[in-house]
């Protein structure tokens, strides 16, 4: 018992040694997301502003009826092309989640997720003056899709069907941030022997899972969160890590992918799943070992 408290102590004196070292990573990291932040704000008013040129220009086009998209002429080719790129960005940009489907098409992360596909099909076409259709052609197409997913959803949301989708989104996520933190340990400063002991326990097993579940903002209107279940048996040590590895990570984005990452937060349950069997001591706290 002797000889496994003080292997412990060693990693956990490892751990700290290697956390002092990246203290100045740290401060770095923080100016980079106050900066990142300031970029994601004009970002956003500018995605606002695009939506509302937009918006009044379709009004304009329509304004005999209140039914505006119904006036709006879209060929099929119009519809086809949006919801090919739509579907191409989402198999080849792991960072892109789609359209939110619990939030309306006015939402600021739906905007974002339209002003996205919209830049792409400008540029297949040589860039926005050369493309074919119009920016109301092609938000009248962005609502019909986005609809048109909605309905889908609905339609698959049988018993047993539904949950089965949850635990495999669930532990999808699981696996990303497992492979995501194990990938950020290479961009640390660290020997070969460190970067490996510290990967090890960074695995899916050793790694917190997140629930999704909407909740209401400011506005009154559902947005979609995922909550962490802070595993009840890890070390502190071992937790500030994962938090650093975040936080590189989260830093690391340029801002149209920022704006599309759900938000997580510390949920106030922690969860129920025990340590792995034969888990590395250092990973766990002392009524665990």
């Amino acid at each position: 018992m002797s000889d496994n408290i003080i292997l412990s102590d060693r990693y956990a004196l490892l751990l700290d040694d290697s956390l002092k070292e990246n203290q100045t990573l740290r401060e770095q990291l923080k100016d980079r997301d106050e900066e990142n932040a300031t970029k994601f704000q004009e970002l956003t008013n500018k995605v606002d502003s695009l939506c509302q040129l937009v918006g009044e220009k379709q009004a304009s086009e329509s304004i005999k009826t209140r039914k505006t998209t119904s006036k709006v002429h879209v060929p099929t080719r119009c519809r086809t092309e949006f919801h090919k790129i739509y579907k191409c960005i989402m198999d080849e940009d792991a960072s892109f989640q789609g359209f939110y489907l619990e939030e309306s098409a006015s939402s600021a992360r739906n905007k974002a997720a339209f002003a996205v596909i919209v830049d792409a099909v400008n540029n297949d076409h040589g860039g926005e003056e050369q493309c074919p259709w119009s920016p109301a052609q092609l938000r009248a197409s962005f609502l019909t899709y986005l609809r048109s997913i909605k309905d889908s959803q609905k339609r698959r949301r049988v018993p047993g069907k539904t949950e089965h989708k949850i635990v495999c989104r669930r532990q999808g996520r699981v696996r990303e941030k497992s492979a995501r933190r194990v990938a950020a340990i290479d961009q640390m400063d660290w020997d070969d022997a460190k970067k490996g002991r510290a990967k090890k326990g960074l695995g899916v097993e050793y790694t917190s899972s997140d629930e999704s579940e909407v909740s209401e903002d400011e506005s009154d209107c559902d947005r979609k969160r995922f909550v962490t279940k802070r595993l009840s048996w890890e070390e502190p040590k071992l937790r500030e890590l994962k938090d650093l590895l975040d936080l590189m990570y989260k830093s690391s984005l340029n801002t149209h992918v920022r704006n599309f990452q759900t938000e997580r937060v510390v949920g106030d349950s922690l969860s129920l799943r025990g340590p792995p069997p034969n888990a590395l001591k250092w990973t766990l706290v002392f009524q665990h070992q």
